[in-house]
């Protein structure tokens, strides 16, 4: 089951540099013109390239060999949560920004980004004895230049209380497209995971007793395909819904 979910998308990453165009009179088109220097559209495709090429890799990680029609997979206990928990963030945050159907929401959202990128762009470049702050503060003028268009509706307040992507997560949640694979829920258990976590070990990982019979209850952790899966056809619909939703935004007629 999961080499036939990686084989449906084993071009992915080519497919979606084919297939996000943003026409003219779209939706995304008009979102690009409020701010030029940092087009939404643009963001949001690497987000999208981001997450497939993380997907991508999992199939790379897991395919030992192909025979013919047989495929031999090898199970990593702990490293595939780390690009599953990559294409839910990237893809979920894509989708996040899109949701709302008014300019001034996704504007908003844009900005708030926007703000979360430079800030920690300036924090690493600051770590490794640069400096970034000239970038930085062209950067925040562009930001408040974008949501000045919308006075009414996006204040820098607004824009400073700040990104997270578990709030973000949490919204996408709500969403009927959602509301049974809980895109929070498995992006934290992924998460802990790729931090090492025990916790999301035990919920993750099959274990196999090594001192079967004695009273030392020993186990040796294993990777566990079912639990893999489910995750993974969690990432397999944000990224395929975010994708489609860029689709439409980039196509449809709307404001």
């Amino acid at each position: 089951v999961i080499a036939k979910l990686l084989d449906r998308h084993m071009h992915l990453s080519d497919d979606l540099n084919l297939r996000m165009e943003v026409r003219p009179g779209s939706s995304l088109m008009g979102d690009d013109s409020i701010s030029p220097a940092l087009p939404l559209s643009y963001y949001l495709r690497y987000l999208l390239i981001a997450a497939a090429d993380n997907f991508s890799a999992i199939r790379s990680m897991l395919i030992k060999s192909e025979v013919g029609s047989h495929t031999n997979l090898a199970l990593h206990p702990f490293a595939p949560y780390t690009l599953v928990r990559n294409v839910i963030e990237c893809a979920g945050t894509a989708y996040w920004v899109l949701t709302p159907s008014s300019r001034p929401a996704r504007i908003h959202r844009h900005a708030m980004l926007e703000l979360d990128d430079a800030k920690k762009s300036l924090s690493a470049l600051t770590q490794y004895g640069g400096s970034g702050e000239a970038t930085y503060t062209r950067r925040v003028e562009l930001i408040k230049a974008m949501i000045a268009r919308y006075p009414d509706s996006i204040t820098w307040k607004n824009v400073t209380d700040g990104f997270s992507v578990t709030g973000a997560l949490r919204e996408v949640g709500t969403v009927s497209a959602f509301e049974s694979i809980n895109p929070l829920g498995a992006w934290q258990l992924a998460s802990g995971m790729a931090h090492g976590k025990r916790w999301a070990g035990l919920i993750l990982s099959d274990k196999e007793p090594l001192n079967a019979g004695l009273s030392d209850d020993t186990y040796m952790v294993t990777g566990s395909y079912k639990h893999l899966w489910w995750l993974m056809n969690t990432t397999n619909i944000v990224l395929t819904e975010a994708h489609r939703l860029f689709v439409e935004r980039g196509m449809a007629h709307h404001h």
